[in-house]
C-alpha cells in the first residue's frame, strides 16, 4: 500500500511539473512579444534618426527654430514613453527572475526526490536478490516432495498411519501454508517489478524534462542578457541625441553671434571712416591756430589713458574667462567618480567638453585678433598726430613771419576757439560712445560664455 501511495504521489508531482512547464512556455511567448516590441522601437528610432539627417540637410531654410522645437517635443514625448516601457521591462524581468528561481527550486526538489526513489529502488532490488535463493529452495523442495507423495502404496500408507501418523498430518498442514506464502511472495515480486518498471519510466521522463527545463533556463538567461544589452544601447542612443540637439542649438547661436559681430564691425568701420574725413577737415581748419597744439596733446594723452583702461579691462575679462575654464576643468574629478560605471558616456561627455574648450579658445583668439586690429588704428592715429605736429611747426614759422598781417585773423581765432570747444566735446562724446559700445560687446560675449558654461553644467545635472 505504501508503494502504491508513493506511486500516486509521484504522478501528482509529475502533473505539477507539467503545469510549471506550461507556465514556462507562456513566459517564453511573453518574451517573444517583448522582442517584437523592441524591434518596433528600433524601427521608430531609426526613422527618428533619418528625420534628423533630413533636418540637417534643410538647415538653411527659414523655419529651422520651429522644426527644432517640434522635434524636441516629439523626442521628449518618445523619451517619456520609452522610460515607462523601460519600467515595464524591469518589472517583467524581475517577474521572470522570480519564476526562474521558483523553477530552479522545483528542479532541485525533483532531483532530491529522484535520488530518494533511486535509493529505495536499490533497496528493493537488494531485498529481492536476498529473497530469490530462499524462494528457489522452497520451490525445489516442494517439487521433490510432490512425486514421492503420489508413489506411496496403500500398505505404506497403512504402515505410516500405524507407525508415524503424526508426521503425515504435519506435512499436510505445512504444504498449503507454503503454497500461500509462495503465492504472496510471487505477487509481491510481480508488483515490485511493475513498480520498478514504472519508476524507471518516470525517472527517464523526469530526466528528459529536467534537460528541457535547463535548456529553457539557458535560453531565458540569454534573452535577459540581450534585453540588458539593448537597454544599454537605448541609453547610449538617448545620450547621443541629446548631445546632437545641444550641438545643433550651439551652432545656431554661434551663427547669430557671428552675424551680429560682423554687422557691428562694419558699422564701426563706417563710423571710423566718417571720423577720419571729419578729422581731415578739422586739420585743414586748424592750420591757422597755434594754441590748439596743447589741447590736442591733452586729448591724445586722454585717449592713451582710455586705451590703457580698455587693455586692463580686456585683460581682466580674459583672466575671468580663464578662471571659468579652470573651474570647469576642476569639476572633472567630481564627475569622474560618478561616471565610473559608464565609460562610454564619460567618453562622449569628455569629447563634448573638449569641443567646447576648443570653441572657447577660438573665441579668445577672435578677441585677441580684434585687439590686434585696434592696434594698427592707434598707430595710424599716432602717425597722423606726428604729421599734424610737423604741419603745425611749419605753421608756426609762417605765423611768426605774418604776425603783422594776422590782426584781422584774431576774430577768426576767437570763433575757432569757440568751435574748438564744441569739437572737443564732440570728440570726447564720440570716443566715450565707441568705448562704451566695445565694453558692452565684451560684456555681452562674457555673458554668452557664462550661459554656455551654465548650459553645460545643466546638461551634466540632467544626465545624472
Amino acid at each position: 500500500m505504501r508503494k502504491r501511495h508513493n506511486y500516486y504521489q509521484s504522478l501528482i508531482r509529475i502533473k505539477k511539473i507539467k503545469k510549471k512547464i506550461a507556465l514556462f512556455f507562456k513566459l517564453k511567448e511573453f518574451v517573444l512579444k517583448i522582442k517584437n516590441f523592441k524591434k518596433n522601437e528600433q524601427n521608430r528610432i531609426s526613422k527618428y534618426l533619418s528625420s534628423c539627417k533630413l533636418f540637417d540637410k534643410e538647415e538653411e531654410q527659414k523655419d529651422e527654430g520651429e522644426r527644432v522645437r517640434c522635434l524636441v517635443e516629439e523626442y521628449e514625448k518618445s523619451s517619456s514613453e520609452w522610460q515607462e516601457k523601460n519600467k515595464k521591462y524591469g518589472q517583467t524581468i524581475k517577474k521572470l527572475q522570480t519564476k526562474r528561481e521558483e523553477l530552479t527550486r522545483d528542479l532541485q526538489a525533483c532531483n532530491e526526490k529522484l535520488t530518494a526513489t533511486e535509493s529505495r529502488l536499490h533497496e528493493y532490488q537488494v531485498q529481492l536478490a536476498d529473497i530469490r535463493p530462499s524462494l528457489q529452495q522452497c520451490l525445489s523442495q516442494w517439487h521433490t516432495q510432490s512425486p514421492s507423495s503420489s508413489s506411496y502404496t496403500e500398505e505404506g500408507r497403512s504402515d505410516e498411519q500405524e507407525g508415524g501418523g503424526n508426521g503425515n498430518n504435519d506435512s499436510q498442514h505445512i504444504l498449503p501454508t507454503v503454497v500461500k506464502h509462495t503465492k504472496a511472495i510471487l505477487d509481491a515480486f510481480a508488483t515490485c517489478m511493475h513498480m520498478l518498471t514504472n519508476m524507471q519510466r518516470l525517472n527517464d521522463a523526469l530526466k528528459h524534462n529536467c534537460k528541457e527545463v535547463l535548456q529553457q533556463k539557458q535560453d531565458l538567461e540569454e534573452e535577459l542578457f540581450r534585453i540588458t544589452t539593448q537597454c544599454y544601447h537605448y541609453t547610449y542612443i538617448y545620450i547621443y541625441i541629446c548631445v546632437y540637439i545641444y550641438m545643433y542649438n550651439m551652432n545656431g547661436i554661434r551663427k547669430q553671434i557671428d552675424k551680429e559681430a560682423f554687422e557691428q564691425w562694419s558699422n564701426e568701420k563706417k563710423e571710423l571712416e566718417q571720423q577720419r574725413t571729419k578729422d581731415q577737415s578739422i586739420v585743414e581748419r586748424q592750420k591757422q591756430t597755434i594754441e590748439k597744439i596743447g589741447q590736442l596733446q591733452q586729448s591724445t594723452v586722454a585717449c592713451r589713458s582710455i586705451w590703457k583702461d580698455l587693455q586692463t579691462d580686456f585683460a581682466a575679462a580674459n583672466v575671468q574667462f580663464q578662471q571659468q575654464i579652470t573651474d570647469l576643468t576642476s569639476l572633472f574629478p567630481y564627475y569622474y567618480y560618478l561616471l565610473i560605471y559608464s565609460l562610454f558616456i564619460y567618453f562622449c561627455l569628455f569629447v563634448c567638453l573638449f569641443f567646447l574648450h576648443s570653441q572657447h579658445q577660438t573665441q579668445v583668439a577672435q578677441l585677441e585678433e580684434a585687439n590686434n586690429e585696434y592696434k594698427p588704428k592707434l598707430a595710424s592715429f599716432q602717425t597722423s598726430e606726428e604729421e599734424i605736429k610737423s604741419e603745425l611747426a611749419k605753421i608756426k614759422t609762417e605765423l611768426e613771419e605774418k604776425t603783422k598781417e594776422n590782426e584781422s585773423l584774431r576774430r577768426n581765432i576767437d570763433e575757432m576757439e569757440s568751435q574748438k570747444g564744441d569739437m572737443k566735446q564732440q570728440l570726447e562724446s564720440q570716443m566715450q560712445e565707441t568705448l562704451q559700445s566695445q565694453l558692452q560687446q565684451l560684456q555681452h560675449q562674457i555673458a554668452l560664455l557664462q550661459r554656455q558654461n551654465d548650459q553645460v553644467i545643466c546638461l551634466f545635472v540632467c544626465l545624472f
